[in-house]
């Protein structure tokens, strides 16, 4: 017999089903022709842009150079500042080491921005809290006033295109959901029962266990 799960509430949602001869043909062959994979593409293709391949992959190439030029010269930006060596250069090129895994991870994303979103978010905490530390040195006046370029190259010219690209992958994610939870309407709603009724008038009147 078929298995059916339903959640009770604004509508039914069908959470497992098990039989090799569906009982409601018209649910299965409503769900194989679902315009699913349309509706995704196409609220995919309203919130992408092409220019957020393009900042990523520059985000990218920067931190990958970046990291791998303090990496290889760990004392040539404190020169180029006429800032003081530091005393353990080794730290300061773990942090173009980890400057450069970030690149690593927007190359990734650059291929498709808004699905690797996770990936953006965490490049974007990064560039907020980077500055706030930055002030809170100076304030201290342990770090070097000289150091807010890198700040600028390395955090501030990023944050407007790092937004947006969440914002977007934000606001897709919404309107999936919306249709998702349509097309289960719909679904439900040309799926007869034995007894000439649908599954979702059958939910409305929680006739259905």
């Amino acid at each position: 017999m078929a298995k059916f799960t339903f959640k009770l509430g604004n509508m039914c949602r069908i959470a497992a089903v098990q039989r090799i001869n569906h009982p409601y043909p018209g649910l299965f062959s409503y769900i194989r022709a679902s315009p699913a994979n349309a509706s995704h593409s196409l609220i995919h293709a309203q919130h992408y842009r092409p220019w957020m391949k393009k900042a990523l992959f520059w985000a990218a190439l920067y931190n990958l150079i970046w990291g791998a030029l303090v990496v290889l010269f760990p004392n040539a930006w404190f020169d180029l500042l006429q800032v003081p060596r530091p005393n353990y250069p080794e730290l300061w090129q773990c942090i173009g080491m980890i400057v450069g895994v970030y690149g690593i991870g927007y190359w990734i994303a650059s291929h498709a921005p808004l699905r690797h979103w996770p990936i953006v978010l965490v490049g974007f905490l990064g560039k907020v809290f980077g500055p706030i530390g930055y002030l809170h040195g100076v304030w201290q006046g342990s770090w070097p006033v000289q150091f807010g370029w890198l700040n600028l190259t390395n955090d501030l010219i990023w944050l407007v295109p790092f937004f947006l690209i969440l914002r977007a992958a934000w606001r897709q994610h919404i309107e999936e959901n919306d249709v998702q939870k349509l097309e289960v309407q719909q679904a439900l709603a040309h799926a007869s029962t034995p007894s000439g009724s649908s599954l979702l008038e059958l939910s409305k009147n929680r006739l259905c266990y």
